[in-house]
């Protein structure tokens, strides 16, 4: 990013479906609210003037808000930095994703479900079909779309100008990185080009079916069912090959971004099912992405009020350090009605940053409710039905004020937070390719997923957090500073790995196996697991002993300054105690927090400096008079509500 050493505050806006002359109040309404940076989907369809002779519109010569360029130097007026989003697929509630109408006319070939269906989509009015992502045709006017847009925005790239970086695609259909294996493409080029990896991977059939105990005929036989690839015996082939199909896409259209700045990819939450996450963790694997930056959604629901929820967020949070790319602050019509509320994607959008997130995107910033009928013939205006600012350019008060002061928060402490150590001294190491077997059918044995998730419940339990890391770059990490790796037994493990982890231990590391004689009942946690704990010396800095204060600690190289992050699990308003400990000393801090709410601690020299509660929870309509101590200070607040104390 433009400075790797800050926060970024980002809010969609899209200015397509807004007219031009709304364009600069908003994008300055957001820049009252901390924002840094405005991220924007760029629809294909919208800038489209002729599909077969490649030309565009990105000045406004078809109509106003077609204006990219105008809109871009409206950024840059207002002080704003981008990140920009050419698709090609979108989504975002637009026609057909976001793609041309002509796409659906010309001979692409189709995604094909696993029956042998095309694949529609159904958010618009008509019948239109998916273009598979194999297709040579689709791929080269997609590339061609990608260039004409670099060509028409690079003179605005970094340092010359705002555009700090690009989304590449956009959650599902073309990234596909959490549909169930059964729901990818099954088309021609995307089953052929299994066959041609099978071949370039294991050169004879006589090796495949020794490595994989088939009696396969030739390469073609393998692929001649298409259920056969969902089959026990070819499906971990056929998820590899998924996963990095995936992966190529993306670096297909990065060397159409020409390196000028960074490129991002945007996955999305896991699917509500333990196929669904089994899937993602398969398939999400961004060390195979060289040089595309993490990004993640938050479409998972409420997880607030729901604990599952809550632990899968977990998950999408710590797989990789990068940028919570989609946070709902403005859908409660089309999503959970919940979201219609402050507290819920408040609680989201922290809960990311303390887990490491370098920044955080509210989704959609600014309500729009004039775009024409080629853009959206569905959805009601206006898009979307809660924004912190209204198509009509007014704030939500109650979202405006706690974006307002969690950025402010940030804005003031955000070179402390990003900068922070988190150094955990616990790890859990994942291997991608023991949740293959859970993909396809939850009632086959998932122990890799039940272990995980006893692992995550038990240590969140006391607020203790630890490091995920996986097996796809532990070769590569050039030291291993944890104190103990928890692992599940008879986990993959390749010779370099196994080489690493040999290091590990007989440097002082160790490791624990977790195995199928535990019983993994995430509704009741282990004394055991907690002595376990405790025998191997592992150390917390900052911990609670109640499962209803969660807690995460950050702090600075020389542990002078702390952030403590204050996450309430309770139904109910409550004091909630943290310890942290200084040389050896534990203090006790207090806060006292309504229901399900949270708050951030700035500590100094072990003193307070600086916090943020939040002290209305407008979901539950509970509102308090914050309180907080720690040694010698005290703060109580004279007024109900959110209370917002920068040093």
């Amino acid at each position: 990013m433009k400075n790797d050493n800050k926060l970024l505050m980002c809010a969609d806006y899209p200015y397509y479906r807004d007219s031009v002359d709304d364009w600069h109040d908003k994008l300055e309404k957001l820049k009252q609210l901390k924002i840094n940076v405005v991220t924007c989907y760029i629809p294909w369809r919208h800038h489209l003037v002729n599909l077969e002779s490649n030309k565009y519109d990105f000045k406004g010569n078809d109509k106003p808000n077609t204006n990219l360029i105008r809109f871009i130097e409206e950024c840059e007026k207002c002080g704003l930095n981008m990140i920009i989003k050419p698709g090609p697929f979108i989504h975002a509630e637009v026609n057909y994703g976001g793609l041309p109408d002509e796409l659906n006319n010309i001979d692409y070939e189709k995604k094909e479900s696993l029956t042998g269906e095309l694949c529609k989509y159904e958010r618009k009015k008509g019948c239109y079909y998916i273009p598979s992502s194999f297709s040579k045709k689709f791929i080269s006017s997609a590339e061609k779309w990608y260039e004409a847009v670099i060509n028409a925005v690079s003179p605005y790239f970094y340092p010359k100008g705002c555009i700090v970086g690009i989304q590449l695609m956009n959650e599902g259909i073309f990234s596909d990185a959490n549909s169930l294996i059964k729901d990818w493409d099954y088309s021609k080029s995307a089953v052929d080009g299994f066959s041609n990896y099978l071949k370039n991977k294991y050169k004879t059939i006589k090796y495949l079916n020794s490595c994989l105990s088939t009696n396969y005929k030739d390469f073609n036989n393998v692929t001649n069912e298409k259920k056969s690839l969902v089959s026990e015996s070819i499906r971990k082939e056929w998820i590899d090959y998924q996963y990095k199909s995936l992966y190529e896409t993306y670096k297909r259209f990065q060397k159409k971004c020409l390196g000028a700045v960074p490129v991002i990819a945007n996955y999305n939450f896991p699917l509500n099912s333990p196929e669904g996450v089994s899937t993602w963790i398969s398939k999400v694997r961004p060390e195979y992405g060289a040089n595309i930056m993490y990004g993640f959604t938050s479409w998972g629901g409420n997880i607030v009020e729901d604990k599952e929820k809550f632990y899968t967020y977990l998950l999408v949070a710590k797989r990789e350090k990068g940028i919570h790319m989609e946070c709902n602050w403005g859908f409660s019509k089309l999503y959970e009605k919940e979201y219609e509320s402050s507290i819920v994607p408040f609680y989201e959008a922290a809960l990311s940053i303390a887990n490491g997130a370098k920044g955080y995107n509210i989704y959609t910033g600014a309500a729009t409710s004039k775009w024409d009928e080629n853009l959206d013939n569905i959805y009601d205006r206006p898009y979307p039905d809660c924004s912190p600012i209204d198509s009509q350019g007014k704030y939500n008060e109650k979202k405006s004020n706690t974006i307002y002061n969690f950025n402010s928060y940030l804005e003031k402490y955000g070179d402390e937070i990003i900068g922070s150590v988190r150094k955990n001294e616990c790890a859990y190491l994942i291997s991608p390719q023991d949740y293959y077997d859970g993909c396809l059918d939850a009632s086959e044995d998932n122990i890799a997923l039940d272990t995980l998730y006893w692992f995550q419940h038990n240590m969140r339990a006391y607020s203790y957090d630890y490091d995920l890391i996986s097996t796809d770059n532990f070769e590569k990490r050039e030291s291993i500073s944890y104190k103990v790796i928890f692992m599940a037994e008879e986990i993959n493990l390749s010779k370099e790995v196994k080489e690493k982890l040999d290091d590990f231990q007989s440097n002082g590391g160790k490791i624990v196996y977790l195995n199928s004689s535990i019983n993994y009942d995430i509704n009741h946690y282990s004394n055991g697991f907690t002595k376990l704990i405790k025998d191997i010396d592992v150390s917390f800095d900052v911990y609670s002993n109640d499962y209803e204060t969660q807690v995460w600690g950050i702090h600075n190289d020389d542990k002078l300054t702390k952030h403590i992050f204050i996450f309430s699990r309770s139904n109910e308003e409550k004091e909630h105690s943290v310890k942290i400990k200084n040389d050896g000393v534990v203090n006790e801090l207090k806060v006292l927090l309504p229901q399900e709410s949270a708050a951030i601690v700035r500590l100094v020299n072990n003193e307070v400096k600086g916090f943020f509660i939040k002290g209305e929870n407008d979901l539950a309509q509970k509102m308090i008079k914050p309180k907080l101590s720690y040694g010698d200070y005290v703060f109580e607040s004279n007024e109900y509500g959110d209370v917002l104390n920068l040093a």
